[in-house]
């Protein structure tokens, strides 16, 4: 179970997939990946939206319009997340264990 306490306190929980094309699993507060993909603007759905992004640039490398793809979202959307959660990483140490934990799980690398 991945916990993201540190990002806002609403991120937690159980199993949740992303789109397969992305080959990503997340673990995101019981959100489903339509809400992640879909329009929802909730704070916990951005949340887990940010992070899931994040994670798809940080590991695949993959262009900033094909995420944007994947989330149906701008690119400059997807520059957005990314800023944010770098930011955040920088400001609370205890995301910044969570998402390098996240990148670790689904690497396999340490």
């Amino acid at each position: 179970m991945w916990v993201v306490v540190g990002f806002g306190g609403y991120v937690s929980g159980p199993v949740v997939r992303m789109a397969a094309k992305m080959g990503i699993p997340t673990k995101l507060s019981g959100i489903k990946k339509e809400d992640i993909v879909g329009s929802r603007r909730t704070k916990e759905v951005a949340a887990a939206r940010h992070i899931a992004i994040y994670l798809v640039r940080t590991i695949t490398e993959m262009s900033l319009p094909n995420i944007g793809k994947i989330f149906n979202r701008d690119h400059s959307t997807v520059m957005a997340s990314i800023d944010l959660v770098e930011k955040k990483m920088i400001t609370d140490p205890i995301v910044r264990l969570d998402i390098e934990q996240m990148t670790e799980e689904v690497t396999g690398s340490k």
